[in-house]
């Protein structure tokens, strides 16, 4: 069995979890994409990530799927749909949050995606997150407990930066509640060996919940963080990551330099091969992010130079002809922001909706 563990955390919309003996879509999607990197090397041709490290899913996807089908009902008043999930829930609705979604749905609500990706984001930021947080912290704890903090690893994806930044906050944090249902870890002992944030929407969710902001929790590498290493990814033309952008400066403030540029690294990728930027595995396959994610996992790694230039010009190959410029076109009233909100949110999650549909029609 291998020594080190990674920990997958999915981000918004359906993902099926796994079950006995077999991977839920989100691991499918990681082991998948991976190999198919991996597989492209000549003293790789056979390899799978899954012989070098444990590959784990918190998948939260059933948590949400009540609110998603009692959402869906359009049929119902909102407040009654709401009612209704705060009983299956056990949780209170403040009526503000009534009016809310009155007015989001009046805006959005004629897109199916409202329903089965864009309001776990709103639930999760309100509602339905604390249930996340404590299963997720004790999924971490597990694997921690298993195969040592320092071998453990969490790759996160959208949403699941949010729910895995939030949560390994309360696991670390110094003061410790012998009340609650979170375990406690400690920076000292118990620092994991690295976290992956891809698509990192963490402030973009804070902005909103003042639940912890991330340029201020622990969640950050070095000896004051709860990691060794801290890999930030985000696309150019990945309308998610301007909202609120997570992007600290070398200044001293949030690591000190010598942290800064020797445990954190911020990837930004360009490169458009489908036309949704946010993709998963548009993330993981870009070369930018398989020249560290391999060399992190795979063990007696070998790649010649030669090699690894020819899988990136195979890689440019696969871009799709005027999207960048089509993309960035269509973002043009869009900026990158420090504070964001729930409506910001929706409004952006709309346009890169429309934009992926005309992109892959063009393709036709």
């Amino acid at each position: 069995m291998p020594d080190q563990a990674i920990l997958l955390v999915h981000g918004m919309g359906q993902h099926a979890g796994p079950k006995e003996n077999e991977r839920g879509d989100f691991g499918k999607e990681f082991v998948t994409a991976v190999n198919e990197s991996l597989n492209s090397f000549s003293n790789h041709k056979t390899d799978l990530i899954e012989n070098h490290v444990h590959i784990d899913e918190f998948n939260y996807d059933d948590w949400l799927d009540h609110m998603r089908q009692t959402m869906a009902d359009k049929a119902t008043k909102m407040s009654d749909r709401l009612s209704s999930i705060g009983s299956h829930y056990g949780v209170s609705v403040p009526l503000e949050f009534v009016g809310k979604l009155v007015s989001f749905e009046s805006k959005f609500g004629d897109d199916d995606v409202f329903y089965t990706h864009w309001l776990d984001v709103l639930f999760y930021g309100s509602l339905l997150g604390a249930n996340i947080r404590v299963k997720a912290g004790l999924k971490i704890a597990e694997l921690v407990q298993q195969f040592g903090a320092g071998n453990v690893h969490i790759v996160a994806h959208s949403l699941g930066t949010a729910v895995a930044h939030d949560t390994l906050d309360r696991l670390y944090r110094p003061e410790h509640d012998p009340n609650d249902t979170i375990p406690d870890l400690s920076p000292a002992n118990d620092r994991l060996g690295s976290i992956w944030m891809i698509a990192n929407v963490s402030r973009l969710v804070n902005s909103v919940t003042r639940f912890s902001d991330p340029y201020a929790s622990i969640v950050k590498s070095g000896p004051d963080g709860c990691a060794n290493v801290f890999t930030n990814v985000r696309h150019e033309l990945d309308p998610f990551t301007w909202l609120a952008r997570f992007d600290p400066p070398n200044n001293g403030k949030w690591l000190d330099h010598t942290n800064y540029t020797n445990d954190y690294e911020n990837l930004v990728t360009n490169l458009v091969v489908d036309g949704n930027t946010h993709s998963f595995k548009q993330y993981l396959q870009d070369p930018e992010i398989v020249q560290r994610i391999l060399p992190r996992f795979i063990d007696n790694l070998s790649i010649t130079a030669p090699e690894f230039q020819q899988f990136v010009s195979n890689y440019e190959t696969n871009t799709i002809n005027g999207a960048y410029a089509a993309l960035e076109e269509s973002f043009a009233n869009l900026s990158v922001t420090d504070e964001a909100t729930w409506g910001d949110f929706l409004e952006t999650a709309k346009t890169l909706k429309t934009i992926t549909k005309k992109i892959k029609k063009d393709l036709q």
